[in-house]
């Protein structure tokens, strides 16, 4: 009778144990995040490379494209659930990816507003105002990034998982 009590109280155990998080589902977990993260950086990084004013049609089509990736993004992230009961981490990505899209919609759209103006009605007002939403843009985004890469940082070390950069 023991021996049963003991051997199924080992199962349990046994099945207990593996159920839980581990740093393999945890790195899937990241691997999760970082797809949604980098389908919204690279939609970004696309509209900035359309920012030298040499194609006005494919600066407009990649803000587009920028702004419904964005939003694809944040729906996608949206759905993720916390990890092992912390949420630290899906915050910090849902809060970059809901930025980018906000900045999508709106220093984005307003740049390719002024930059798709003839070019004898842009004004050197406008000039300086793309140039501050450039600033504003690239700041944000550092922000948002720096807030991720602490939150992934922090879950990599608490699950034990390298990140390749």
């Amino acid at each position: 009778m023991t021996k049963i009590f003991f051997t199924t109280l080992l199962i349990l155990t046994l099945i207990f144990i593996s159920c839980g998080p581990t740093s393999k589902s945890a790195l899937e977990y990241n691997d999760r995040i970082m797809g949604i993260v980098n389908l919204a950086t690279l939609a970004q990084n696309n509209f900035f490379d359309q920012t030298d004013g040499h194609n006005l049609d494919s600066l407009i089509i990649n803000q587009k494209h920028y702004a419904e990736a964005s939003k694809k993004c944040v729906d996608d992230i949206s759905k993720l659930a916390a990890f092992a009961d912390n949420n630290d981490y899906l915050e910090a990505a849902t809060r970059y990816v809901e930025k980018l899209n906000e900045m999508a919609n709106n220093e984005a759209k307003e740049m390719v507003t002024i930059m798709t103006k003839a070019s004898d009605d842009i004004t050197e007002a406008d000039i300086s105002k793309v140039e501050q939403l450039v600033n504003k843009l690239d700041s944000k985004t550092k922000e948002a990034t720096d807030d991720v890469e602490k939150a992934q940082r922090k879950f990599s070390e608490e699950w034990k998982f390298e990140i390749n950069r």
